[in-house]
This record gives structure tokens, C-alpha cells and sequence, in this order.
């Protein structure tokens, strides 16, 4: 993440315009505080760059897709998936707003609507990284389905077997 940071600011430094390095470098601040590697001056660093990148460049759907990833972080869930929505306006091809989208339907306890969202970004990304198998695992567990969760959670774990958000609760052994 650190190293990231280091090329985000290169870019910047040798373009003050470039408003897709000011989107990256606000998912390292986010990403910092959402794993627990820095406190909440990290996130609202987030915030600043996140915005910068949109008022940089509003018809770029990655600053709305970080605006949103930034506002998930600070619980603000109305307004990340104003911003998602904005960013799949601008590309309806956007697997990952329509990812991050499902995975906050699901946790504000509407999973059967982010199943819906989940499956609609694998079809547009069917090389989706573990996250999407991750995301879509829990759906599935919260709408009842906890054989496909458990499919779908163990090629998630077998995408990134040293995921920092390995299930605490095992499955339900299969029938």
C-alpha cells in the first residue's frame, strides 16, 4: 500500500492534473483505515482525494467508484451507492460499482437484491477476483442458499488463500 502511495505521488508530481492517481491514491488512505492499518485522519485523507479526483474529472467513473468505496468506509451508504450508480451511468460495463453495490445491499440487509448485483458483475467480469466470490458467498448465506455460499466461499479462499477476511464461522457441511 505504501508503495502504491509512493507511485500515486510520483504520477501526481509529474502530472497535477491526472485525476486517476488522486482516485488511487485515495483507495490506499481508504484501504489503510478499513483494514485497521491507520485511524480515521487515513480515511478523511480518502475523502480529500476522492473528491479532489471527481471535481478533477466528474465524468470518470473511477472517482465515483471511490467516492463510493470512501463513503461504504465511513458507513454512509445512501451516498456510496449515489455515487456507484453515477459511475454506472457513465460505463454500464462497471462490474466492480455494481460488486461494491451488492456487497452493500447485502449488508444493510437486503442480500437478495446484491445476489442480483453480484451476478450481474461476475457477467461482466467472469475472471472476478476472489472479492466478488467473497461478496457473493455471504449474499448467498443471507438468503438461505448455504450450499452455493459455501461453493462460492471456498473459491474465494482458493482465489486468495491469505485473505485478510477469512471466515470466522465455518459453513454448514454439505448434504
Amino acid at each position: 500500500n505504501e508503495r502504491a502511495r509512493e507511485f500515486y505521488w510520483k504520477a501526481i508530481e509529474l502530472d497535477p492534473a491526472f485525476s486517476r492517481a488522486y482516485a488511487g491514491l485515495a483507495m490506499t488512505y481508504a484501504l489503510a483505515y478499513q483494514l485497521g492499518w491507520d485511524d480515521d485522519a487515513a480515511l478523511s485523507r480518502a475523502v480529500e482525494f476522492a473528491a479532489t479526483a471527481e471535481q478533477m474529472n466528474p465524468d470518470m467513473p473511477d472517482a465515483h467508484w471511490v467516492l463510493g468505496f470512501v463513503e461504504t468506509q465511513r458507513r454512509r451508504h445512501a451516498e456510496a451507492i449515489g455515487h456507484l450508480q453515477r459511475a454506472i451511468r457513465l460505463n454500464p460495463s462497471y462490474a466492480d460499482a455494481y460488486a461494491l453495490m451488492g456487497g452493500i445491499s447485502t449488508y444493510t440487509g437486503q442480500p437478495a437484491e446484491g445476489v442480483s448485483m453480484l451476478r450481474t458483475a461476475f457477467a461482466l467480469n467472469p475472471d472476478a477476483g476472489s472479492l466478488y466470490f467473497l461478496l457473493l458467498g455471504r449474499a448467498l448465506y443471507f438468503v438461505d442458499e448455504p450450499e452455493q455460499a459455501r461453493v462460492t466461499l471456498e473459491q474465494a479462499l482458493a482465489r486468495n488463500a491469505q485473505s485478510v477476511e477469512k471466515p470466522t464461522v465455518s459453513m454448514p457441511a454439505s448434504k
